[in-house]
């Protein structure tokens, strides 16, 4: 049992699911407010690892087998969310199990009783996944609150992850918040219920939701740290959902400077509408993808330009020329 301290060199090194993000072995947390994407950004992940695909803003994957253990909302709304990807998953490496299906046939998932965690052990195990999401943490298990509850939780979790090489993913929710404490940065505190759970997570994520943008930000990690990155879910126009990451240091500044740029350009071009991609274009390598959404946006809320259509190709009808 006592050994000397050079005995962790023959320790193994990190393998990973998602470079600096995911490594095997180990659980995470992403968490945030109602509204902020976590599903969406959960079943976007998954479909892209099942399929090898680049997540994030660009970090490569190997596909790997993904198990979804869904505890919130039933398979209809599953099935209207994952027909809404453009990337479809690889069906034989993504699997999935719903808390609701499970109990009606009398598969007990409770994480706060010991045949729940032999059952949630048993399902990993059997799926063969090396990413394991499950959604969310409050739906299996008796008391978010109850300290002895999440310990026992959420260090069986750990275990089966070191046990079956996997990682585990643990969508999470904040703890009720003030009016005033909204719209302000998240921290390890914001996490619903005991500190057990952020003290054995390798890495937390959390959605802060800002004025003008919604941001995926590490909120604490082991590993390197990752550059905060933009979310931007949009509805394409056939009907789809588009989910971009764009890596940023979002400050009032650049979406400041972008306004006065784009309004300059509005006004002394005589334009009177547009879209977004127009000033994408227009403006590439010069204004970042963050900074024009945000000029946008303050524009709207100005009311010197009203939206038509609520597509990524919508279009922006000039209101309100004045000279800036």
């Amino acid at each position: 049992m006592i050994k000397p301290i050079s005995s962790v060199q023959s320790a193994e090194n990190f393998e990973w699911v998602v470079e600096n993000m995911f490594a095997l072995k180990f659980i995470s947390i992403l968490f945030g407010e109602p509204g902020g994407g976590k599903t969406w950004i959960l079943m976007d992940t998954g479909i892209k690892i099942s399929q090898g695909l680049p997540v994030f803003n660009g970090i490569e994957t190997d596909s790997q087998t993904v198990l979804l253990l869904e505890g919130d909302v039933p398979d209809t709304l599953i099935k209207e969310r994952l027909n809404k990807f453009v990337i479809q998953p690889d069906d034989k490496k993504f699997k999935y199990v719903n808390r609701y299906k499970a109990e009606r046939d009398g598969v007990n998932l409770n994480l706060s009783t010991e045949l729940g965690r032999n059952n949630f052990e048993e399902i990993i195990k059997a799926s063969g996944a090396v990413f394991v999401v499950i959604d969310t943490l409050i739906s299996f298990i008796d008391d978010e609150k109850d300290a002895e509850i999440v310990k026992k939780a959420v260090d069986h979790l750990r275990t089966i992850a070191d046990k079956y090489n996997c990682h585990i993913l643990i969508c999470h929710h904040t703890r009720k918040r003030e009016s005033k404490q909204k719209r302000k940065k998240l921290d390890q505190s914001d996490l619903i219920g005991t500190s057990i759970i952020a003290r054995l997570s390798s890495i937390i994520l959390g959605i802060d939701i800002g004025d003008n943008f919604k941001l995926l930000a590490t909120k604490k990690t082991w590993f390197s740290q990752i550059p905060s990155m933009e979310l931007n879910i949009t509805d394409t126009e056939d009907g789809k959902v588009e989910i971009k990451y764009e890596t940023t240091t979002i400050s009032q500044t650049k979406v400041e400077n972008a306004y006065k740029i784009i309004w300059q350009y509005i006004s002394n071009g005589n334009i009177f509408e547009f879209t977004r991609k127009d000033l994408e274009i227009k403006y590439k390598g010069i204004l970042s993808e963050s900074a024009i959404r945000g000029a946008i946006n303050k524009l709207l809320e100005e009311q010197k330009i009203k939206a038509e259509g609520n597509t990524k190709v919508r279009k922006f009808i000039v209101q309100n020329i004045l000279p800036f």
